[in-house]
């Protein structure tokens, strides 16, 4: 129940990143035993929060066939980052390329990762709208 309810406070109104960052450091406070709180904003990046702050990802845009899995892919690029022992910003880089990546191919299934897509990295700055604001 707790998580059903974390999980929808994520997905109100948001229009920009700082909005994101907030939401997600309540989540970070308010919900015990979470560690910190990672969200995919599509063609956006994802925005990662936890009790040091937020950091912004995205990658270079990249032609899209098909997103069914994308955000599967981008979560398990994240989990296997965070497995393999990797900082922060190297799991948001994994994501973010295994997502990418999944949008370019027809099916859900792909080889390899294509670790040649571009991550830009930096903090969530104010006043920085996204392309598709959330909606409640």
């Amino acid at each position: 129940m707790l998580r059903r309810r974390c999980a929808v406070t994520v997905s109100r109104l948001a229009r920009c990143f700082p909005q994101v960052v907030r939401q997600e450091s309540k989540l970070v406070q308010n919900c015990c035993g979470l560690g910190g709180v990672l969200v995919s904003l599509g063609r956006d990046g994802a925005v990662p929060v936890d009790d040091n702050g937020g950091l912004h990802g995205r990658t270079a845009s990249v032609d899209a066939i098909n997103t069914v899995g994308a955000g599967d892919a981008f979560l398990e690029g994240y989990l296997a980052a965070d497995a393999s022992g990797l900082l922060p910003a190297d799991r948001l880089t994994w994501a973010l390329r295994w997502g990418a990546t999944a949008v370019q191919h027809q099916g859900m299934l792909f080889s390899q990762v294509d670790d040649r897509i571009p991550v830009r990295m930096a903090t969530a700055e104010q006043g920085v709208a996204l392309s598709e604001p959330a909606t409640p």
